[in-house]
C-alpha cells in the first residue's frame, strides 16, 4: 500500500526493507537486530491483513521522502483499542521541523476516513510536545480532554469532509 504526498511516499515495508527497519524501528533507542526487525515486518503485515473498511485494526507506514529510499519516520493509523483509531506518527529529528508530520498527518485523514470509512480518529500528545499539538491543529483536530500531562484530540468524519470542502 501507498499514499503519496507533495514531499513524502508513505508506504508499506517489506523483507526488502529489513535494514532500513532495523535501523528506524527503534528509532530513538538505536538499531535492533536484523531478526528484530523482521519479526516487526511480519509484526505490521499481520495487522495490516486485519483492516477492513470500517474496521481499521492497525496500519503502519514508513515514511520517506519522494527519490530516497531512507525511512524517515514512521506513521499510521491505530484501532487496537476498542472503539477508537489512534493517528500517530514519528520522524527522526534531522528531519523535525520541516512540515513532514502535518503533511503524513492529512494524507492518513485521508485514507482512514475516505477508504477505510472510520468514523472519528483520535490523536494524543504530551502538553509538553507543542509540535504535536500544531501538527494535529493545522490538521483540524479539536482538543476533547486533557489530563496533568496529555491533550487528547479528536476529528470526525463529518468534520474532516466539511474542512476537506472549504
Amino acid at each position: 500500500m501507498k499514499l503519496e504526498t507533495k514531499r513524502l511516499l508513505l508506504r508499506t515495508v517489506d523483507c526488502e526493507d529489513v535494514d532500513e527497519v532495523a535501523r528506524m524501528w527503534k528509532m530513538e533507542r538505536g538499531l535492533i537486530s536484523r531478526e528484530e526487525a523482521l519479526e516487526a515486518i511480519h509484526w505490521m503485515e499481520t495487522a495490516r491483513s486485519k483492516n477492513e473498511p470500517e474496521h481499521l485494526h492497525h496500519l503502519c507506514l514508513a515514511m520517506m521522502k519522494k527519490g530516497t529510499e531512507e525511512i524517515i519516520g514512521w506513521c499510521g493509523l491505530d484501532g487496537r483499542q476498542k472503539e477508537r483509531v489512534d493517528i500517530f506518527y514519528l520522524i527522526d529529528a534531522q528531519h523535525r521541523s520541516n512540515g513532514y508530520a502535518t503533511e503524513c498527518a492529512r494524507a492518513l485523514l485521508d485514507h482512514g476516513f475516505s477508504e477505510m470509512k472510520v468514523p472519528q480518529i483520535n490523536g494524543r500528545c504530551f502538553k509538553t510536545n507543542r509540535s504535536s499539538q500544531r501538527v494535529l491543529e493545522k490538521c483540524g483536530f479539536e482538543v476533547s480532554s486533557e489530563d496533568e500531562e496529555t491533550l487528547d484530540y479528536t476529528m470526525t468524519m463529518d468534520g474532516f469532509i466539511k474542512r476537506k470542502n472549504l
